[in-house]
């Protein structure tokens, strides 16, 4: 599931699920949603609303029987709130693209942020027993005992920080912390390691956790661990994005490439003659050219003729 922007002269957002064939992507259903405007100009809506709005738009797929084993979807809370309240047992996947693009963005960004006053290393030492804990973290955020007061033997105990800061890597650094990410994404149970080893989905966790801590704790990297941590790694994160996360089945795709070629297609063939449009005109689209082509090219994938599904696949949309 993805929304697109700027299709209507409305400013309604335009959301669609996709089913995924053969590598191409099929329609399920759209669905056009009006946020308020408020009284500086911009649009912003309660989440939980959206939320509410978007189980009433998935509702009908389930009932019709569509039963997902992954839904795709990049980082947005209400998508991935609403699959989990009508899909519990589907396995939340984040496109790979838009997560690597996240973490890219932050590290490059130069806006000092508190990261660590949402740092709790008590959280940590269930993955890491040797963490130290007094590393990065305010002394508020640590267990009680001796790590609040000093009394403990932690090399960073008396050390301090600025509340705000940006993330520390340079530029050849922020590489390095992009392939840990993407080798710590492809990892899974189904996959044997270097050695042949066939490791269980909690042992991968523990191993990336432990690698990226290490890393971040050779070079004193505190601010940058925080963010991974709190964002990334913790349990209620890690499952959205890491392949592992489901011990028995790899998702077929990565990212939602499927749906932003979808979108293209829609801007480019069928609305690059249009200035925002009105609703009526792109409901109509819809229903007499995206829809019936797509269902064209998935008779053709399921018949096994490749060259009439090619031919579906360019289409004659300028042709209006």
């Amino acid at each position: 599931m993805d929304v697109t922007y700027g299709t209507n002269n409305a400013g309604m957002e335009l959301f669609a699920v996709l089913a995924e064939l053969d590598g191409t992507g099929v329609p399920l259903a759209y669905l056009f949603l009006e946020k308020p405007s408020l009284e500086d100009g911009s649009k912003k809506s309660d989440p939980g609303a959206v939320i509410g709005v978007l189980c009433q738009f998935l509702t009908p797929l389930k009932d019709a029987g569509f039963d997902p084993k992954f839904f795709g979807c990049d980082k947005d809370t209400s998508e991935i709130a609403a699959a989990k309240l009508v899909w519990p047992t589907a396995t939340i996947q984040l496109c790979f693209w838009h997560a690597k693009r996240a973490i890219r963005k932050k590290l490059k960004d130069s806006t000092k942020t508190n990261t660590q006053s949402h740092y709790f290393p008590a959280d940590v030492e269930e993955f890491i027993p040797d963490l130290e804990i007094c590393w990065g973290s305010e002394p508020i955020r640590r267990p009680d005992g001796i790590h609040r007061c000093g009394r403990c033997n932690c090399a960073s105990r008396t050390g301090k920080f600025n509340d705000k800061g940006r993330l520390e890597p340079d530029k050849e650094e922020r590489e390095t912390v992009l392939q840990m990410f993407e080798r710590h994404y492809n990892m899974h149970p189904l996959i044997p390691d270097q050695n042949g080893t066939y490791r269980s989905s909690n042992a991968i966790h523990r191993e990336s956790i432990r690698e990226i801590y290490t890393w971040c704790r050779a070079r004193n990297y505190f601010r940058l661990w925080a963010y991974l941590w709190i964002n990334w790694y913790k349990l209620g994160q890690w499952e959205l994005w890491a392949r592992a996360a489901n011990e028995k089945e790899i998702a077929v795709l990565k990212t939602t490439m499927i749906v932003e070629s979808h979108w293209r297609k829609i801007k480019h063939d069928y609305l690059h003659r249009f200035n925002r449009p009105r609703i009526d005109m792109v409901v109509w689209i819809l229903i007499s050219r995206a829809i019936p082509q797509a269902v064209e090219r998935m008779k053709a994938l399921l018949s096994g003729d490749s060259r009439l599904g090619e031919r579906c696949s360019k289409g004659n949309g300028r042709k209006m």
